[in-house]
């Protein structure tokens, strides 16, 4: 039974790996995004367009805090209703089809919401752009054809507005986080589990840096290989909110930097519906996930990448 299952968990790395490599055959869609921004500029008043448009090297591109409030850019109130259509064109290029539906449909009846786009929208030249909003708080950095970050990226929601607008709330990044710390054993959870209550805010919470933190919980080494195979399928799910291209580019860097010393670390209830939060690390990365227990409930996700922020190591930024 064990060679079985190590056979199994094999097979499921094996098999992501062969389908990174078709899908990378199908492009990153940086061809479609500059198209796409280079449209939504030209769609602009010079005094919006003013507003939109930033230099690269601005420093409201790293100024996040994934808070709506004070975003740079232009915000939906701004734009009519082609303009905003223009926007959705370009975050369908950013995002899955699932990750669109759950998070970014319906954004345009937001006037909260804002788009900016940093630098000349080109193949040759880094560019970048972003969206902010109540829920959502995206950062695209594109330096050439075949190489795109993706991070920081924000992804919240609420109990409430699961069926408004087309977008959900975070419950499936509940459900799978909880099905993967239930499946511990109770050895294993002293280890995975941390002291006290659910964290009151994220580690990543708005900084334009972080220091990874000192790995806590249980590492992916210490995993059965069943529990390996649902380990991979809950990052898997957290990175594949984004185009499956650039998805699938950036779990490649994760399997570069091995799964060996990748930890889950969990705090809070391990019962549905009260709060919870989760912290997902590797060398070269940290999600984090958190949901509430009050009577309409609030989830939160965030993945970071230690270097790769804002494209930082694409640009050779230090």
């Amino acid at each position: 039974m064990r060679l079985i299952s190590r056979f199994l968990a094999r097979c499921a790395i094996l098999g992501l790996m062969m389908g990174l490599a078709r899908a990378h055959a199908h492009g990153l869609g940086t061809d479609e995004m500059v198209d796409d921004a280079k449209a939504f500029l030209a769609s602009l008043s010079p005094a919006l367009r003013a507003k939109a448009a930033l230099p690269l090297s601005s420093p409201a591109r790293k100024s996040w805090t994934f808070s709506a409030k004070d975003a740079p850019g232009v915000t939906f109130a701004e734009l009519d209703e082609p303009q905003r259509k223009l926007v959705e064109d370009l975050l369908k290029e950013g995002l899955s089809n699932s990750g669109y539906s759950r998070f970014a449909a319906g954004l345009g009846s937001s006037p909260l919401c804002s788009v900016a786009i940093f630098g000349k929208p080109s193949i040759e030249n880094p560019w970048g752009w972003r969206i902010d909003g109540p829920d959502l708080a995206l950062n695209f950095t594109i330096a050439d054809e075949d190489n795109v970050a993706l991070t920081p990226a924000f992804f919240g929601g609420s109990a409430a507005a699961t069926n408004r607008g087309g977008r959900a709330a975070l419950t499936n990044e509940e459900d799978l986080g909880l099905a993967f710390a239930n499946a511990l054993t109770d050895e294993q959870r002293k280890t995975a589990v941390l002291p006290g209550p659910a964290p009151g805010k994220m580690i990543a919470a708005g900084q334009t840096r972080i220091t990874p933190p000192a790995p806590a919980g249980i590492a992916y080494a210490m995993l059965t290989p069943a529990q390996r195979q649902q380990f991979i399928a809950l990052v898997t799910f957290h990175v594949r909110h984004f185009r499956l291209e650039l998805a699938d580019e950036a779990l490649l860097k994760i399997i570069a930097a091995s799964w060996d010393p990748v930890t889950f670390a969990w705090a809070g209830s391990l019962a549905p519906s009260d709060a919870h939060y989760y912290r997902i690390q590797g060398p070269t990365f940290m999600i984090e996930f958190t949901a509430s227990s009050a009577v309409s409930r609030s989830f939160q996700s965030v993945w970071r990448d230690f270097d790769g922020d804002f494209g930082r190591d694409l640009l050779n930024e230090r």
